[in-house]
């Protein structure tokens, strides 16, 4: 399965962009569309990361693990450093206070070579940085 497209509803369109050029500009992506009302990006016409600004009035709690609904993407990166530089630009650009876990090894999860930081979007939304070394 490939995927085609995300889609995710944000608080703030705005700051949002500020933290999505951050994370996948490095990753390849291209902001293609912009309005009042979405943001989308697209790399290599393969796969399309939609934005859309959400509506306040249906705001909700933040969805917990194994509860229905989202709970976190992973993002891959071509390296670790690459994981260190997007994790620096949040930090740079939103603080420590949108930082769940700093970039380190997590031999838990698919081996010794798996690499990744976590972050919080403008909206709450946990996203993944993560690199996996080939064996």
């Amino acid at each position: 399965m490939i995927l085609h497209h995300l889609a995710l509803s944000v608080v703030c369109l705005e700051k949002s962009q500020k933290f999505y050029d951050a994370v996948l500009m490095p990753l390849g992506y291209e902001l293609v569309e912009q309005n009042e009302a979405i943001l989308v990006y697209d790399k290599d016409n393969e796969c399309e990361f939609l934005l859309y600004k959400s509506d306040p009035k249906l705001s909700g709690d933040a969805h917990q693990l194994y509860q229905p609904g989202f709970h976190h993407i992973a993002l891959k990166a071509s390296n670790a450093e690459q994981v260190d530089a997007i994790y620096k630009s949040i930090v740079r650009l939103f603080g420590k206070n949108h930082i769940i876990n700093a970039p380190k090894n997590y031999p838990e999860y698919h081996g010794s070579r798996y690499y990744a930081a976590f972050v919080l979007d403008p909206s709450n939304l946990k996203i993944e940085i993560m690199y996996q070394e080939k064996s």
